[in-house]
């Protein structure tokens, strides 16, 4: 899987955009996820916007990249090993709403 810093233009899709943005992009929904306080477990939770496209296929790959990021010293294996992801790639950080945030596209 190749893995890389979000482009200044993808940037503006980490955060949820206008119903009429989100139809004309084709997006499904969102994924928002989260370390437990160890930093060890990786949780999400899913919204959808667009369920009709949400296809066993669609959830199927998409279980897929979510386990893939997960194993041992990937992406969401844990804090630390995020943290050093983000930390080996400055160029995927941006300024955020309230701090310096990392983002990159699978």
């Amino acid at each position: 899987m190749e893995i890389r810093a979000l482009t200044q233009s993808e940037q503006k899709y980490t955060y949820a955009q206008s119903m009429q943005l989100e139809g004309q992009t084709g997006c499904i929904g969102h994924l928002r996820g989260d370390f437990d306080t160890s930093g060890d477990s990786f949780h999400t939770t899913w919204f959808d916007t667009r369920e009709q496209w949400k296809t066993d296929e669609f959830k199927t790959g998409l279980d897929d990249v979510i386990n893939a990021l997960r194993e041992d010293t990937g992406l969401l294996h844990n804090r630390y090993d995020m943290a050093a992801f983000a930390r080996g790639n400055p160029e995927s950080a941006f300024q955020g709403s309230y701090c310096t945030e990392y983002g990159f596209r699978a």
